[in-house]
């Protein structure tokens, strides 16, 4: 995202295309790994309620990312302010 405009510029339209193509592959390969994994977990025999850890693992997922987006939104923020907007 970050390297996006320096990247596209140089390199040909089949390029972006493939690129394109392959990061979404690589995308759907890892979901399907993921949930092949959650699948086996939830039909095995032994299960384990934790509630601390999943507590913990909520609280934790909702953090990172309340922080995530803020620096992200601070940082576009920032690059907004510093650049005129033309198509107001």
């Amino acid at each position: 995202m970050a390297m996006r405009k320096y990247v596209e510029v140089n390199i040909s339209a089949k390029s972006k295309t493939t690129i394109k193509y392959v990061m979404k592959m690589l995308a759907s390969v890892a979901e399907a790994v993921i949930f092949m994994f959650l699948g086996v977990s939830a039909v095995s025999s032994t299960h384990v309620w934790n509630t601390e850890f999943v507590l913990l693992t909520v609280f934790f997922c909702l953090m990172f990312r309340a922080i995530g987006m803020s620096v992200r939104a601070s940082q576009l923020s920032r690059h907004r302010r510093a650049s005129a907007v033309s198509n107001v």
